[in-house]
């Protein structure tokens, strides 16, 4: 659901912003679900609010630390699991999503980040709508620190993955 509706938000934006965003891309973790297509009910939330879907799941591989310059935690655990398997010459800048709270008063003073509550262990259709209100939200305060130029991203790195979905 985040890299769709990262996606979807980058549409929104001016041009500018959209050509500093060449590729987003999601992935696991873990390799629990590689090769399925997104949950039903994820495909009905991001449906309900005319967000396109279409990723196949797969795994986080080494590669990703050099292809993308942000690769962002979905939770703490995935942050953990990034971390670990993170090769020593890596210049992706690791974070947990909703550092990019935009709620948050100031980089000096974030409340602690919060974690994306998986919605697919007993939350029902609530916790997905949840997961995707903090996917907008975090996507955006992403794309209003790129905006404002407080993220610093190589012209030939401009590529961003959501881990950890």
């Amino acid at each position: 659901m985040a890299e769709a509706v990262f996606q979807a938000q980058v549409k929104q934006r001016n041009p500018e912003i959209q050509g500093k965003i060449v590729k987003i891309d999601s992935c696991g973790t873990g390799a629990y679900h590689v090769g399925d297509d997104p949950d039903e009910r994820t495909v009905q939330t991001c449906q309900k609010h005319k967000i396109p879907i279409n990723s196949v799941a797969r795994a986080l591989s080494k590669e990703d630390f050099h292809e993308f310059t942000h690769i962002l935690a979905m939770d703490q655990m995935n942050l953990r699991n990034i971390n670990n398997v993170r090769p020593a010459n890596s210049q992706a800048i690791v974070s947990l999503f909703s550092a990019f709270d935009p709620t948050s008063t100031s980089t000096t003073t974030k409340s602690k980040p919060v974690d994306i509550v998986d919605p697919y262990y007993g939350s029902g259709m609530s916790g997905f709508e949840r997961c995707y209100k903090q996917c907008v939200d975090y996507s955006n305060g992403f794309l209003d620190q790129l905006e404002a130029g407080e993220l610093e991203v190589p012209v030939d790195r401009r590529k961003v993955k959501k881990a950890g979905l």
